[in-house]
């Protein structure tokens, strides 16, 4: 016989806890990011000249594509250990939530090239993504701690007093 609570937990017979698909989710999601982040990172920091001639810009100083660059991959870093650490997606969804307001706002006043307007879509995907998760995922995370407490109960009964 196993367990079920909410969100998907599930306790076996041996007692081994499971994630929840929507804690699956939750970090299948922070790691895709984490990716993203580290890649793009290392792109910017590795070959800035490239990406400005992709986005069509200017390719005089690349000190703030670089200075970029190491941005991305200290975020990708910090998600990762932020999730880790402390299972949640919190700074996730400020940073790329902020980052998509300010890409859209640059957007419409300015325009912005259509690489950058890829990273856009992909940031206000994954906002909508980590906001529809979170709170789900926690759910699914306390109910497992919850089944911590649970006490299988023996499988024979002995008569009081019996030795």
């Amino acid at each position: 016989m196993a367990l079920q609570a909410a969100g998907g937990v599930s306790r076996g017979p041996q007692g081994e806890d499971k994630p929840g698909l929507v804690e699956l989710a939750e970090m299948l999601l922070v790691a895709a990011v984490v990716v993203q982040g580290l890649a793009l990172g290392l792109w910017l920091g590795g070959a800035p000249a490239s990406v400005l001639a992709l986005c069509g810009l200017d390719s005089g100083s690349t000190l703030f594509v670089r200075w970029a660059g190491a941005l991305h991959a200290a975020l990708a870093l910090a998600y990762a250990v932020d999730f880790l650490r402390l299972r949640r997606i919190a700074l996730l969804l400020a940073t790329k939530g902020a980052t998509a307001l300010l890409l859209s706002l640059v957007w419409m006043a300015e325009g912005l090239p259509s690489l950058v307007l890829l990273l856009l879509a992909v940031d206000a995907s994954v906002v909508i993504a980590g906001a529809l998760l979170q709170a789900p995922a926690e759910r699914s995370r306390r109910a497992r701690t919850r089944l911590h407490l649970v006490v299988h109960a023996p499988v024979a009964a002995r008569a009081a007093g019996g030795g």
